[in-house]
């Protein structure tokens, strides 16, 4: 049977040796310097709680345009959640903060896209939170006192997350969680079922769908103290990050070459950078942008939108203008090349 392809949207179950260890080799997140959390949310709570705890934080800044998602997921813990103006598309990486630098205040500062991240380093007594979700590597070079990411964005694994501290301080750990570990069985389920569709082994799309649907509603339930499953850690333990990464830079250098031509849009905040998530795009009105994304799907090219339901008025707009295209290790030159060449069909038609 013919191989179906579809490029974005959930990964699906791969352990090819273009992205697997060699033998002998260890993963790189699965050592004593990083605790492994279900997910990033819960890394992230898991991590505030102590904070709470032990350094008596008080109030956390988020940046005004992100995943609100993840915002809520830490309002119930006791302390004040507020927001600064902050967003990669409008704002310089220094932007003075409305934020005073004192004890118990807290700032997530977001690596977006792996392309703009706020310079900080003037904040002595606050407390600098890394949300490295969108460059997984990005801890080797931060200076933050914390860092988290979730691991399942960029990597093919049912569910993870991590805490790391650049400064070497205790880090909170996760207790084992038989609910989080049906989830982690449930999503490597639709993964594999995933990877029988795309090779034409089987044919029920729904069945995957829904399991995956089903899997990312239940990730609400995440308490924000549960550890890494069994599941996520064996496939993380077979993974080389390295290969991950850089078949997916490759990839974004090829398709930014030949995007650089094309005036009609901004690609990855006009940075010309490699090292992203993925492919950004940032149309000039909602109208272009949601063409764009209903020709591309048409076309079976699943782009994202990142991310859906911003509260401030610049961000909203901004939200109405961005599409978010994976360029990952899935995809070899000819079908990045086939992702491009839709997209520039479309802005010259």
């Amino acid at each position: 049977m013919m191989k179906r392809n579809e490029y974005g949207s959930d990964f699906h179950y791969d352990l090819d040796s273009k992205i697997t260890l060699e033998p002998g080799r260890e993963s790189l997140f699965i050592n004593n310097d990083f605790a492994l959390f279900f997910s990033g949310r819960s890394a992230l709570k898991a991590l505030v709680s102590k904070g709470i705890e032990v350094e008596k934080w008080k109030k956390i800044f988020f940046p005004s345009y992100y995943c609100h998602e993840v915002v809520n997921f830490i309002r119930e813990l006791p302390l004040e959640v507020d927001y600064y103006e902050y967003s990669p598309f409008l704002d310089a990486t220094d932007k003075v903060l409305d934020v005073s630098d004192q004890q118990g205040n807290v700032i997530v500062n977001v690596d977006f896209f792996g392309l703009k991240k706020l310079e900080l380093a003037h904040y002595k007594a606050a407390t600098i939170i890394d949300d490295l979700t969108h460059n997984i590597t990005g801890f080797s070079t931060s200076t933050a006192s914390y860092c988290f990411a979730s691991l399942r964005k960029e990597l093919p694994i049912p569910c993870g997350g991590y805490c790391y501290s650049p400064l070497g301080y205790e880090l909170p750990s996760g207790q084992f969680d038989v609910q989080s570990e049906e989830i982690a069985v449930k999503k490597l389920t639709a993964m594999y079922l995933k990877n029988l569709y795309l090779n034409g082994k089987f044919d029920s799309k729904d069945d995957f769908r829904n399991l995956f649907a089903e899997a990312e509603q239940e990730f609400s339930t995440d308490k924000g103290n549960v550890a890494l499953p069994k599941t996520s850690e064996a496939v993380l333990s077979l993974l080389s990050v390295e290969k991950i990464l850089e078949a997916k830079h490759r990839n974004i250098q090829i398709a930014l070459h030949e995007l650089s031509s094309c005036e009609e849009i901004e690609f990855n905040l006009g940075t010309g950078k490699n090292n992203s998530l993925g492919l950004l795009l940032r149309f000039k009105n909602e109208l272009q942008r949601n063409a764009c994304r209903d020709y591309l799907v048409a076309e079976s090219i699943f782009p994202a939108v990142l991310w859906p339901h911003q509260k401030r008025e610049r961000d909203i707009l901004t939200e109405k203008l961005v599409l978010f295209i994976h360029l990952d290790y899935r995809y070899n030159k000819e079908q990045v090349d086939k992702i491009i060449g839709k997209i520039k069909l479309f802005l010259n038609t």
